[in-house]
Formats: C-alpha cells, structure tokens, sequence
C-alpha cells in the first residue's frame, strides 16, 4: 500500500509542469512575458537568455504561447533572436515547431516591451 501511494505522488509530481525557474517581467496587450533568470549565460560580452510569451487569444494558427531564445548586448542595447518555438499550449508546453530567424540585431524603441526587458536583463550584469 505504501507503495502505491507513493508511485501515485511521484507520477502526480511528474506529470505537473514546473514553472518556478519562469520570473513574470511585464505584460503587453494583456499578454504575459517570462524570463528564466536561472538560465541566463555570459559570454565574450553577451548575454544568453529565454523568454516565454503567453498570448492572451491565439493566433491565426492556433499558437498560445512562444519559447524565444536571445542574444543581447547591453554595451550597445541591442538585441537578437537565435530561435522561436511556437505551442499550442500556454507556458511552451505541448509540442512545439521551432524556426530560426534571420541573425539580425535589433535597438529596441524606447519605452517598448523590448526595451524593458532589455534592461532587466542588462541590470544583472
């Protein structure tokens, strides 16, 4: 019996997706952003992160959330997207089909979502 119910905690604890290492940055159009700060990375004056976006409403394609993978450089504020996953699900969950955009560095407009998390990215460092 002990048994049983311990394999039953374990296959809830499992099953149930762990959200703790996503920190809420700002919302934009209801939507809502998260940075995984435990995961940010360093290097040659750069600085490596992820970010999820959950869309209040799906897109066109169904799409709820998106898992974005950044290279940003504080010492000039720009900013660039290695990868983009697009899920059905909220908070990247479910499958997802990822794509790599054109390396491309973008300033961030002032006072746009970009920006803001631009700086709290660069406020660690």
């Amino acid at each position: 019996m002990k048994y049983i119910v311990l394999i039953s905690i374990l296959s809830l604890t499992l099953a149930t997706p762990i959200w703790a290492e996503w920190t809420e940055v700002t919302g934009f159009n209801d939507n809502r952003n998260y940075i995984d700060f435990k995961r940010i990375r360093k290097a040659n004056g750069l600085i490596y992160f992820w970010q999820i976006t959950d869309l209040l409403e799906p897109t066109e394609e169904g799409h709820l959330s998106f898992k974005t993978y950044f290279k940003a450089d504080c010492e000039t504020s720009r900013i660039m997207i290695l990868s983009m996953s697009t899920y059905k699900l909220p908070m990247g969950e479910g499958d997802g089909t990822t794509f790599t955009p054109p390396a491309e560095w973008k300033h961030p407009t002032p006072d746009s979502l970009a920006q803001t998390r631009l700086k709290a990215i660069c406020n660690l460092g």
